[in-house]
This record gives C-alpha cells, sequence and structure tokens, in this order.
C-alpha cells in the first residue's frame, strides 16, 4: 500500500491560510472581550456609587440636603457622605501614590490632553476600590481667578493602566439632585442626542461616552469612537 501526505508546500499554504485568518480575526476578538469588559466594570462602579449615595440618604437625608462639598472641604466631605458607605477603598494622597506616571495622565479622545490632576486634596478625593477601579470625587474646581463648586467624578476602570483615554477607560459623572433626576448619572444626560453624539466621537473631547453607552441601552456601537 502506498501512503498519502502532505508536502511540505501544502503544509506551508495552510500554516500561512490559518495565520492569514487569525490576523483577521484576532483583533476584532480582542477588540469585543475588551468591549465587554468595560461595560462590565464601569456599569458595576455606576451601581456601586449609585448605592453608597442611597445608602447615605439614609443617615444624612436627601442628597439635595446635604452640606456643599465646596464648603466642607474634599476630605470632610468624602469622611462624612461617602467613606462609610464605600467598602474597601484606598485613598490616594498623590499621584504616583495612585500608580500613575504623571499628575495629568488623561487624554480626551481627540487625543488632546485632559487637563485635570489625579490628586488635588483640596477639591478633590481620589481612591480605589479593592478591584483597581479608581475614582476622583470633587468637590470644586479652578474657575477664573476661583475656586467653583463641581459635582464631578472621574472613573477610570482601570486605574493607572493605559490608555487612561475618555471613552476608553476613562468616564465622567455628575452628582445630580434634580426632581426626576438624582443621583450619580453621567455628564451630558441631560443633552439632545446629537450633542452626545458629537461629544463622544473622534473629534470630541469625549466627556460624554458614558452617557452615550448608557444612552445605547449599556452597549458600545459601531458609531463610537473606539
Amino acid at each position: 500500500m502506498r501512503l498519502r501526505a502532505f508536502t511540505m508546500a501544502e503544509v506551508l499554504i495552510t500554516l500561512g491560510i490559518i495565520g492569514i485568518i487569525v490576523a483577521i480575526t484576532l483583533p476584532a476578538l480582542i477588540g469585543k472581550y475588551q468591549k465587554n469588559v468595560t461595560i462590565v466594570k464601569l456599569k458595576k462602579v455606576y451601581t456601586t456609587l449609585n448605592q453608597a449615595l442611597l445608602r447615605s440618604e439614609v443617615d444624612h437625608e436627601d442628597y439635595k440636603y446635604w452640606d456643599s462639598a465646596h464648603v466642607l472641604g474634599a476630605e470632610s466631605y468624602f469622611n462624612i457622605y461617602w467613606k462609610p458607605y464605600l467598602n474597601s477603598v484606598h485613598v490616594c494622597k498623590t499621584y504616583t501614590d495612585c500608580g500613575f506616571e504623571s499628575s495629568q495622565p488623561w487624554m480626551q479622545v481627540n487625543g488632546n490632553p485632559f487637563r485635570y490632576y489625579v490628586v488635588t486634596p483640596a477639591t478633590r478625593t481620589t481612591f480605589y476600590f479593592s478591584d483597581g477601579i479608581l475614582v476622583v470625587i470633587f468637590s470644586s474646581i479652578w474657575g477664573t481667578n476661583t475656586v467653583i463648586e463641581n459635582d464631578w467624578l472621574i472613573v477610570d476602570i482601570n486605574g493607572a493602566k493605559l490608555p487612561n483615554r475618555l471613552g476608553n477607560d476613562t468616564f465622567i459623572f455628575e452628582r445630580v439632585s434634580e426632581k426626576g433626576n438624582k443621583g450619580i448619572l453621567p455628564l451630558g444626560y441631560d443633552k439632545p442626542i446629537d450633542e452626545i453624539n458629537s461629544n463622544c466621537s473622534k473629534n470630541g473631547d469625549g466627556t460624554y461616552c458614558a452617557s452615550k453607552i448608557i444612552g445605547d441601552n449599556w452597549k458600545i456601537k459601531k458609531d463610537y469612537p473606539w
């Protein structure tokens, strides 16, 4: 009996075809996985922060009646209204304590710097959850020649790890006490869809990207600037 076998040329051609298929499909699979991880982590921290706010309201009445974070100062505001209702958090005192190599590490979607400091004890409190998600709770920001109140939260779902880019691993929320809209909501929640889509685009800064994801039913769609 004569045994048939693949020739070396046939093996090399087959391996080449497999390599091409892997090269085409692997980036898409990795991208899909990364998007799924982003959604899971973002939804988790969104839920955790809102649950903490609700628990704090049990002890300190409705959020709209809380003392001003701007007046109290970042540390006192956090220690009174947030810290007792968040499990196992590590508060960062410096940007290196948070693991960052720069004090202003974040970039906008359009590639411009997002000029906010990771740590500024006088105007914000920065902390890690045990799962590596970083949160910055603002009390104030510098306005024109003065310090003004600010209700933002920066959420970085993988902390100091790259890409540190708005819309990819970094998202902006705000504390809201309006009638019918209360809690931790994505920045831009009250903006028209067209404005949200323009902001969360390759040419936008990306500060409304959390609002786009949530508005798209917790999905990262094809028009998202990934």
